[in-house]
């Protein structure tokens, strides 16, 4: 399949599967004739894989490792899928805990019933 087939498919761009080859994401055989990129199935798959794995906080360079390890057959992969599953989790529960306090502090300030300098600086400077 051409890369406008496979942008069809999987929704992305082409200018985003062309990056995700500089990334070493994707890496399409050319056809010998006229030098166009061809993708195969697996290419679907990957890139499920890619956009799961973003939905879950991952970056593309943590997919990179993840794929590498997949494709490499590194291993024990279970294992070290779930370690770095379990870090991003540790991460995205910081991530939320911080949110959280601003989201409070936020509610804090829109009910104040003077909203003047001191009572806001109050509930900024509140830890």
């Amino acid at each position: 399949m051409q890369i406008k087939d496979l942008a069809n498919e999987t929704g992305l761009s082409k200018d985003t599967l062309r990056y995700y080859e500089r990334l070493s994401l994707l890496t399409p055989k050319r056809d010998e004739y006229n030098n166009y990129r061809t993708y195969s199935r697996d290419s679907v798959e990957k890139l499920k894989i890619i956009k799961k794995a973003q939905e879950m906080g991952f970056s593309l360079k943590e997919i990179q490792n993840i794929l590498k390890e997949i494709e490499n057959e590194s291993p024990c992969p279970v294992q070290k899928l779930q370690a770095r599953a379990a870090r991003k989790l540790k991460e995205v529960n910081k991530k939320l805990y911080s949110l959280t306090q601003t989201k409070n502090k936020l509610s804090q300030s829109l009910e104040v019933s003077e909203f003047s300098n001191s009572g806001l600086k109050k509930i900024i400077l509140e830890d």
